[in-house]
């Protein structure tokens, strides 16, 4: 078996072992840290003082959890953390784009306008939101998840 293989057979044993029940915790955290950040980096950045940012009763953004969890099991699959980047970058922010156009579209709801930020498609989305969306994935999955994981198995 070359190294690959066994690498990628490694990778899909380390998937196959997360639970549902992880999945959802890691949902839920995620979900927690980017309300967190949306109520108070960016809300402080962009009115200048802290406002709720989440869209669900409780302390919730689940478009964050989405997003973090996407990159937890694509990290399952693919080591090489360049390639995990563009991945997870490009499917958080089709996953956007669709909230996005689901929020607009059908439930006349607009929760995010990136207009004033170059680089834009209709305000859904960004570049800048494509290389946060990378970074954060990358990090999650290489840095930040196997700690929490170690944390949920306690």
């Amino acid at each position: 078996m070359t190294e690959t293989m066994r690498n990628g057979l490694e990778s899909f044993e380390s998937f196959a072992s997360m639970s549902l029940e992880y999945l959802f915790l890691s949902f839920m955290l995620y979900s927690f840290l980017g309300w967190l950040f949306e109520t108070t980096i960016v809300s402080l950045w962009e009115s200048g003082h802290f406002l709720n940012r989440g869209s669900l009763l409780g302390p919730y953004c689940p478009v964050y959890g989405g997003g973090a969890v996407l990159g937890v099991v694509m990290g399952a699959y693919i080591q090489n953390p360049v390639v995990l980047f563009f991945t997870s970058a490009t499917l958080c922010i089709f996953c956007e784009l669709l909230c996005a156009t689901i929020l607009e579209d059908i439930f006349h709801v607009k929760l995010w306008d990136y207009s004033g930020i170059p680089y834009n498609f209709k305000g859904r989305i960004c570049l800048l939101g494509y290389l946060f969306f990378g970074i954060a994935a990358t990090t999650i999955s290489k840095v930040v998840e196997p700690n929490v994981l170690r944390l949920f198995d306690k």
